[in-house]
């Protein structure tokens, strides 16, 4: 089989593996902190030819749920992120609190799922950032403000490093 057709396999394959979960998670009522769908994973590892030559699909897939789902190590990004989220009341305050936690999920474990010789974004740095964000978390009023100042800080220092 060619490079080509084997792409387009693995794109289709993607594809439908993104429409089959993101049906199971509309009716499972999935987070918005959860993994991304597999089709948005490969479109990232697809994107670092350094990486793929470093590590498989699978290796990449698997650390990207890793990273959401934590192991016995961390708790992982989903707990993190609603853990996170919890304390803050208003409304419209969860609202752009939830939305930074996604972006800064992708932003983070796209990266840190890649190849160590490779990332640009170690585990040295997630744990920084985990402390960053939980310390903010705590004096948090409950308005989201503290708690957004931290992600967004955060987002600052995980995009520079993309």
């Amino acid at each position: 089989m060619t490079t080509t057709r084997r792409a387009a396999t693995w794109t289709t394959l993607a594809t439908l593996i993104s429409v089959s979960l993101a049906a199971t998670n509309a009716v499972a009522g999935g987070s918005p902190l959860a993994a991304p769908d597999d089709a948005e994973l490969f479109a990232a590892y697809r994107s670092d030819g350094s990486n793929q030559k470093a590590q498989t699909w699978d290796d990449y897939r698997s650390w990207v749920h890793t990273f959401y789902k934590g192991n016995f190590m961390s708790a992982g990004w989903s707990r993190f992120g609603e853990a996170t989220l919890s304390p803050v009341k208003a409304p419209e305050a969860r609202q752009a609190v939830a939305g930074e936690l996604t972006e800064l999920g992708r932003i983070i474990g796209l990266e840190w799922a890649k190849d160590a010789s490779v990332r640009k974004i170690d585990t040295t740095d997630l744990r920084r950032w985990n402390d960053q964000i939980a310390a903010a978390r705590k004096i948090d009023d409950g308005s989201g403000k503290a708690t957004l100042e931290a992600l967004r800080a955060v987002r600052k220092l995980a995009e520079s490093r993309r």
